[in-house]
């Protein structure tokens, strides 16, 4: 008995370990895309780096792609207000876990910061 409970332990931290495997790595990809926003939103905001909506979103394709991360330029969503701009997506990315394939559902967003005169 004690050995089946030993295995069946293993069996549990095994499972978190590959779970924690396969699952972290697209929250990671994520938060390095939001901070790439970051950079590109708070660039593009200042004066003397006017960049296009196109360039902003060929960039941010790039960038996610770079990251493993798969975006259409559709799929990148910029607004501009004065002094601001803000950068934004939505994506879902598949985790295939063995018994339990699921969506994680992202929506990196990045805003420029105005400095305080």
């Amino acid at each position: 008995m004690k050995l089946l409970r030993s295995f069946f332990g293993l069996f549990i931290v095994f499972a978190a370990l590959y779970s924690g495997w396969k699952v972290l790595p697209p929250y990671w990809a994520n938060f390095q895309l939001e901070d790439s926003f970051d950079d590109s939103a708070r660039s593009a905001g200042t004066p003397g780096h006017h960049r296009s909506d196109d360039e902003l979103r060929q960039e941010a394709v790039q960038d996610a792609r770079a990251l493993g991360i798969q975006l259409a330029p559709e799929q990148i969503q910029i607004e501009r207000v004065p002094g601001d701009v803000l950068l934004w997506a939505d994506y879902t990315v598949r985790v295939d876990l063995p018994l339990h394939p699921f969506d994680l559902h992202f929506q990196p967003m990045s805003k420029s910061k105005k400095r305080a005169s």
